[in-house]
């Protein structure tokens, strides 16, 4: 390693007793960072547009009701609000 740390200036490059450039920056880094990539994982299961279109019209979950030429329309207001502001 080499360079700034910890606020002193390392000039020649110096062995260190880590294995891995991540244990370097996890023990160096400022701020703290982790030693090992991130993995992340998709999870299966319903799109949100699936699971929305799920809930659409759906008298057991929506919050308010249209009604019009004798028919009922079952709406979520959260779902309205976040339309109207995009």
């Amino acid at each position: 390693m080499w360079g700034q740390c910890h606020g002193q200036s390392i000039v020649t490059p110096t062995d260190t007793p880590f294995k891995s450039v991540h244990e370097i920056f996890a023990f160096f880094g400022t701020p703290s960072v982790t030693f090992k990539p991130m993995v992340t994982e998709m999870c299966s299961g319903p799109s949100l547009l699936d699971t929305l279109k799920l809930a659409f019209d759906d008298p057991n979950t929506a919050d308010i009701k249209f009604v019009g030429e004798k028919k009922e329309i079952h709406v979520h207001k959260s779902i309205l609000k976040i339309r109207y502001f995009l």
